[in-house]
């Protein structure tokens, strides 16, 4: 212990806190059940996802009960068949972005209202237009893109699954 004289007190707090854990495994963040977040962080097919999801830092937005988003979700199965492992992980802040805010809507859109019309163009957070066609109800979105799970509910807005990353048309990855 450290101390100016007998009569101050001891500058040295180590003894006032518990470090053994600071350098334990990282605490595992709990979002509200059945919220966007939890839902796609406990889905083991999302994984890739939430990684982007959490390097945006959009995390908390998507477990907050005031959240009202679609969300198109690509499944890891597909994405690990389409693309390298070190490409899937070293996605970088920026791309996360642009693949996060061209892969949200701004309120709740379900399969029948998407599939309403042959083709239709829908806003996304990025406040630009995204096309998604239905024939012989087979949905596809931006650049051959399918749906291929509709519906998957939480308690602030609604999961489609689909089969690749939504990337913006002036993004180097959609040509």
């Amino acid at each position: 212990m450290v101390s100016i004289n007998p009569a101050t007190q001891s500058y040295d707090f180590r003894h006032m806190y518990d470090f053994s854990d600071i350098r334990s495994k990282p605490v595992k963040v709990v979002y509200p059940p059945n919220s966007l977040m939890d839902v796609i962080d406990s889905n083991e097919d999302f994984s890739i996802f939430c990684k982007i999801v959490k390097k945006t830092k959009y995390d908390i937005k998507l477990s907050s009960k005031q959240a009202n988003f679609t969300l198109f979700v690509p499944s890891d199965f597909h994405l690990k068949q389409k693309y390298s492992p070190k490409f899937l992980n070293n996605i970088d802040v920026g791309l996360a972005h642009q693949i996060l805010n061209f892969s949200m809507m701004n309120r709740i859109l379900d399969k029948n209202l998407l599939q309403s019309s042959p083709t239709s163009l829908y806003p996304v957070i990025n406040r630009s237009l995204i096309t998604i066609s239905t024939v012989s109800d087979i949905t596809m979105l931006e650049n051959g893109i399918k749906v291929i799970h509709w519906n998957q509910p939480a308690s602030n807005g609604i999961i489609h699954v689909i089969d690749n990353i939504l990337i913006p048309k002036n993004s180097f990855l959609s040509s």
